[in-house]
């Protein structure tokens, strides 16, 4: 399994009562320049934790893009968001992704894993 460590920086923020929703940009390996966008939803009546549905899309050197669906789950602690996300690539890649996005400051450092 191959393993991608990246930083980024959170560029839009939207959010209501029922959710949350922002978008990261960076690059990101071999995926080249990213930009990806979660909407997180409180479950089970917890206001800090719940399930994650996104979009990402890539842009390559070589002008090619990779784009694909984004879900899995999240937890808050303070101003800082753990999200575990199953990534679906156009390209047929699938990956883990461990990310810790802060809402405050605007950093995004994650954990990529080649999963197949």
């Amino acid at each position: 399994m191959t393993e991608i460590r990246a930083t980024g920086k959170v560029i839009t923020i939207d959010m209501n009562r029922e959710s949350i929703r922002y978008t990261v940009e960076g690059t990101v390996g071999k995926y080249g320049y990213v930009h990806f966008t979660h909407q997180l939803e409180p479950t089970h009546g917890k206001r800090d934790q719940g399930s994650m549905q996104g979009y990402g899309r890539t842009y390559l050197e070589d002008g090619r893009s990779v784009e694909g669906d984004l879900q899995g789950v999240w937890r808050r602690t303070g101003s800082v968001y753990k999200v575990y996300s199953l990534d679906d690539g156009s390209n047929g890649d699938i990956n883990f992704v461990d990310i810790d996005v802060d809402l405050v400051s605007k950093e995004v450092s994650l954990s990529l894993t080649h999963l197949a």
